[in-house]
């Protein structure tokens, strides 16, 4: 058929088969004419659409061809393929770009973290915790974390406050994280997930409990890590070393001269009679074996440490002073 507006002595040959974005049949005029004017463009039209190789003219401006070897295949075409995969990575970089921004920004202030503590049937719920990024610097095929192959793995770590009396007893621990992540659409979202962490009897402060994979989504792809530190709430009465538990008992000068009796109550709440008949110096100790902490990976428990505080007078008397002197 003769062009609808195009250059004399040439010869126009459209296809039956289905061609270009959607396809057109031959005795459609009105496609077979659009998609001309397309391919050459004119002063009155545009070129198709930019995902598909034109860019829209305007009012005279005539548009960008698609390659005229891939209207025939439609959206199977190689090209409509390699576009698809330009635009979604472009949109995918956009969003990482702007996760990137935020996350620099959070980092800067503190995150509210929840721990859920359901020992003795409590819940509650503890914030401000600060959490600290570091980069770990370990290749992509490292044990301790994710990268899906793309960059480093961070680790974020936390503490859990634990008392002296559950690290005793050991206890089961529950901690929610929220996390981000991004969804089937490459959108940032918020997850919940709780971890369950079993604390020894016996373990010691600093100890670390490390997951792998649970923490918020990079923008490189990966997972970070990680890790709980567990942290020895102080206690009122005892200071732990090692395996080893250290009170102390109060004596007056008097008793520290001429000797005192008192008792002490262990961790597990026993009652312990100490006592020491002579002059008793400032350094004095006495130990009672077995009434300390449990030792890992063992039966047997550390020492309890008894020490004392002497307490001074503040002040004497002129006759006071005199009767110590005679004494002493």
């Amino acid at each position: 058929m003769p062009p609808p507006h195009g250059t004399p002595g040439r010869t126009y040959t459209y296809s039956s088969s289905r061609g270009g974005v959607g396809g057109y049949a031959s005795f459609d005029e009105f496609k077979v004419f659009n998609t001309f004017m397309a391919s050459y463009g004119d002063d009155s039209y545009g070129g198709a659409p930019p995902m598909y190789g034109a860019i829209p003219g305007m009012h005279g401006i005539p548009g960008s061809p698609m390659p005229r070897e891939h209207l025939s295949e439609g959206n199977n075409s190689p090209y409509i393929k390699s576009r698809y995969r330009e635009e979604r990575d472009s949109r995918r970089e956009r969003e990482r770009e702007r996760y990137r921004e935020k996350e620099e920004r959070e980092r800067d202030r503190d995150r509210d973290r929840y721990v859920s503590d359901t020992v003795n049937g409590r819940s509650i719920e503890r914030d401000g915790y600060r959490d600290s990024h570091r980069d770990s610097h370990r290749d992509r095929d490292s044990k301790h974390g994710k990268s899906n192959g793309k960059g480093n793995v961070s680790v974020v770590e936390r503490k859990l406050p634990i008392s002296l009396e559950e690290i005793f007893k050991g206890v089961q621990k529950k901690l929610l994280i929220k996390r981000k992540a991004f969804d089937a659409d490459q959108k940032m979202i918020t997850e919940e997930k709780i971890l369950d962490i079993a604390v020894r009897a016996g373990m010691k402060a600093g100890s670390k409990f490390k997951f792998t994979g649970v923490g918020d989504e990079v923008s490189d792809g990966g997972m970070q890590d990680l890790h709980i530190i567990l942290e020895e709430k102080p206690h009122e009465r005892f200071t732990r070393d090692g395996d080893d538990l250290i009170t102390t008992i109060d004596i007056t000068l008097k008793d520290a001269l001429t000797g005192w009796s008192s008792h002490v109550v262990n961790i597990e709440g026993f009652s312990i009679p100490v006592s020491h008949a002579g002059p008793t110096p400032p350094n004095w100790s006495t130990t009672f074996p077995d009434h300390g902490m449990p030792k890992a990976k063992s039966k047997d428990r550390g020492n309890l440490v008894v020490k004392v505080n002497i307490k001074f007078p503040t002040s004497l008397t002129s006759e006071q002073k005199e009767k110590l002197k005679e004494i002493l």
